[in-house]
This record gives C-alpha cells, structure tokens and sequence, in this order.
C-alpha cells in the first residue's frame, strides 16, 4: 500500500529545477532506498543537506555483492545520511504548525523535514 502523497499541481523538469530546489532544503526525507533513492541521497548529502532515508525492507540492494554495498552505505553515512531500514511509511503529510512535512511510520515515529519524495 502506498500512503496518500500531497503533492503540487505544477510539474517541472527534475533536471532543471532540482539542483537549486535542494539547496534551499535543510533536511530531507527520501522514502525508498531503491538505486534512484540512493542516488538521490548520494547527491544530496553531498551539497550539504541532512537525508533520511527510510525503507521497509531491512537489507537494500540485496541484487549487489555485499561487500560493495557495504562500501556505499559506509560513505553514504560519512556523508549524513542516516538510514531507517525495516520500517514502513504510513502516512506522509504537513505539519502546518511548523511548516514542515513529516513521514509518519509503522513503529509510531514521526520523521520531521523540510521535504519527502517516494521512490
């Protein structure tokens, strides 16, 4: 099941729009840490931005040897990103009173950020 999304009515090239868009975000959350959301973190982290990335299974990238993996979520936390492997998204949303987005997961914990997108 995938959790109901807010979203915009505008649609823009990811191209062109990203690289600025990341830059005036703080903290993001990424659900999905498939090869596109680790990207995505990978980059992000990289200019500076505070990612979590949040996937329900716990072991990602399971087609990739081990070893390499490893290696990629080893700079990946050198980098900030912080992982939250075996948990489920439940509820995406804004929490107006703080002008924020939360990620709301099956354990009851509530992710705060400046913005989510699914992978």
């Amino acid at each position: 099941m995938i959790p109901r999304f807010p979203s915009t009515t505008k649609a823009s090239s990811m191209r062109t729009i990203f690289p600025a868009w990341v830059r005036s975000r703080e903290r993001f959350v990424i659900v999905g840490a498939g090869v596109v959301g680790l990207e995505y973190a990978s980059f992000m982290a990289a200019g500076g931005v505070d990612v979590v990335l949040i996937d329900q299974r716990s072991v990602i990238l399971d087609f990739v040897d081990r070893e390499i993996a490893e290696a990629l979520f080893y700079h990946l936390r050198r980098l900030g990103v912080t992982f939250r492997l075996g948990e489920k998204v439940t509820r995406v949303g804004r929490d107006a009173t703080r002008n924020r987005v939360f990620a709301e997961l099956e354990s009851g914990k509530k992710v705060l950020s400046d913005a989510c997108c699914m992978q």
